[in-house]
């Protein structure tokens, strides 16, 4: 044991050094062309998981020093790969818009040979590969197929809201309740798995394997995670990977049961994104056998095999749970903390349901349609999305020579961009007050005013989160059935103000812990 720790402390020192003599050559490299220089974002990683600083921390110190300075771009070094960091909302626009086809592609990182699934994964994909495969899963998200889906949103919720009434004049710690909602929620929309979360005393197998996947991404992991992307070399040799190995292969084997359930039983009438996935593989498939009798080839189809299917199932199982949830918890915390809010949003729901009710077999609330014809809940929502957007950055990767317009850099193929999100939301040059929860700012009246990518919850542009309307939907009706049933109110214990977890999604370093008062309704 001891030689092992002595190994790993020598390496992990060994590794501080050539990142830090490897930051060297990286400044000199940015401020030769007269660029402002960050830091190692890898050296930053390593400091910040050991030292407790947050992420978000971080980003807003970068952020801070490009704004000072009047920069509207500057160079990192991340993951091995230079980064040109953008806090500009014009440039922001040209990269994800008007040239998208110079960056079509999100960042690269060579996959250690021991990971099945992230390499397959729709935001792993590239080029023609990722354009195909879009369009075979856009028909899963759209405003028909959610709402399609609507009652499977509703059953759980009124599950949530009888487990919660147990509870009611207690204080309840949302990151452990919120979770049960969302994984019943997407783990049926997405593969058929019912969880019936609320019904077991522990975490259903599927909230357990969701967490220790997401597990990647937070914690000491991100050392793990930073060791695998830099040294892929050395994550072969000790056969690590991203994800727990364990909960991947309970997800391969579940996931494949159903796919070959439903191709035993052909004319069953399943709605999930297994369904639609295993209909775009026959689809597919016919292409192929259309373009070999034709003599034509199918190189621009891409190839639905059962790995592909599972590891997007997986992908969309994570996103829809992970950073859902986290959207419901800080609305719930952003409303308990403004109790004239939530009883604005709360009359509003109780009017919306006067007109748009409809009844199920676990009870009445709101229509698909009256749940989205709530303008305050949008406002809220929104506001919410702006203050605390559960993913803090997204990136893109150059594919081929660009230079950044109103400057002479010239961004090469396989460098990134990065745009911060969780500091443009706070930047008070496009947000006055920016740390006030204020959901006037997304009025009928006030919204004209907000640039829109100044504003990007969802990222921006072609490869803007895919599933925005379903976890639009989720959250929604979430807060909706929440507030309407309960009060919300600090408890002794809520953190005011709002303290952050270091981990890659925006996340309540304390939990969120709120009262709440059940509200009757006959």
């Amino acid at each position: 044991m001891l030689v092992v720790l002595v190994f790993f402390v020598t390496f992990f020192l060994l590794v501080c050094v050539m990142l830090r003599r490897n930051a060297l050559k990286d400044r000199a490299h940015f401020e030769n062309q007269d660029l402002l220089y960050l830091g190692n974002r890898n050296y930053s990683l390593l400091y910040e998981t050991l030292m407790g600083i947050t992420i978000e921390a971080t980003q807003e110190r970068w952020y801070t020093q490009m704004v000072t300075k009047g920069q509207k771009i500057a160079g990192s070094k991340e993951f091995g790969t230079n980064v040109i960091n953008i806090n500009d909302p014009e440039l922001i626009k040209h990269i994800t818009i008007k040239d998208f086809d110079h960056f079509i592609d999100r960042r690269e990182f060579e996959m250690p040979k021991e990971e099945i699934l992230f390499g397959k994964m729709l935001f792993s994909l590239k080029g023609q590969t990722w354009r195909n495969f879009r369009t075979t899963i856009s028909p899963a998200f759209t405003s028909s197929k959610v709402k399609r889906l609507y009652p499977l949103f509703m059953k759980s919720g009124h599950s949530m809201i009888k487990y919660l009434t147990a509870f009611s004049g207690q204080e309840i710690n949302f990151t452990n309740v919120i979770p049960k909602f969302t994984i019943d929620v997407i783990s049926t929309a997405v593969c058929g798995i019912e969880s019936n979360s609320f019904e077991l005393d522990e975490p259903s197998m599927v909230e357990q394997m969701s967490r220790r996947m997401e597990l990647a991404f937070g914690g000491v992991q991100v050392l793990k995670l930073l060791l695998v992307m830099c040294f892929p070399a050395v994550g072969n040799l000790f056969k690590m990977s991203f994800f727990d190995k364990e909960a991947e292969h309970f997800f391969m084997h579940a996931i494949t049961q159903t796919i070959r359930a439903r191709e035993a039983n052909p004319g069953g009438k399943q709605d999930d994104f297994v369904q639609l996935m295993l209909e775009g593989r026959k689809g597919l498939d016919k292409k192929k056998e259309d373009g070999e009798e034709n003599g034509g080839g199918s190189k621009s189809v891409v190839f639905l095999d059962d790995v592909h299917i599972v590891a997007n199932c997986v992908l969309f199982i994570l996103a829809g749970h992970a950073t859902t949830h986290i959207g419901i918890v800080f609305a719930l915390y952003a409303l308990a903390t403004h109790p004239e809010i939530q009883d604005r949003l709360r009359r509003e729901i109780e009017d919306g349901l006067k007109k748009e009710g409809v009844k199920t077999d676990e009870g009445e609330f709101l229509s698909y349609d009256g749940l989205h014809a709530l303008k305050y809940m949008d406002m809220v929502i929104n506001e919410t999305l702006r203050l605390y957007p559960p993913t803090t950055a997204f990136d893109r990767g150059c594919c081929k020579a660009y230079t950044i317009p109103g400057t002479n850099f010239t961004l090469r193929k396989g460098q990134g961009v990065l745009f911060p999100v969780f500091s443009l939301h706070r930047d008070p040059r496009f947000w006055p007050n920016p740390l006030k929860f204020d959901p006037e700012r997304f009025s009928e009246e006030n919204k004209h005013t907000i640039n829109p990518y100044a504003y990007i919850p969802f990222g921006a542009g072609n490869r803007q989160c895919i599933g925005m309307r379903f976890a639009s939907s989720e959250v929604k009706l979430g807060v909706a059935m929440l507030v309407y049933h309960f009060n919300l109110e600090p408890s002794a214990n809520t953190t005011i103000p709002m303290k952050f977890a270091n981990a890659n999604t925006l996340k309540p370093k304390y939990g969120m812990k709120i009262k709440i008062s059940r509200i009757p309704r006959s």
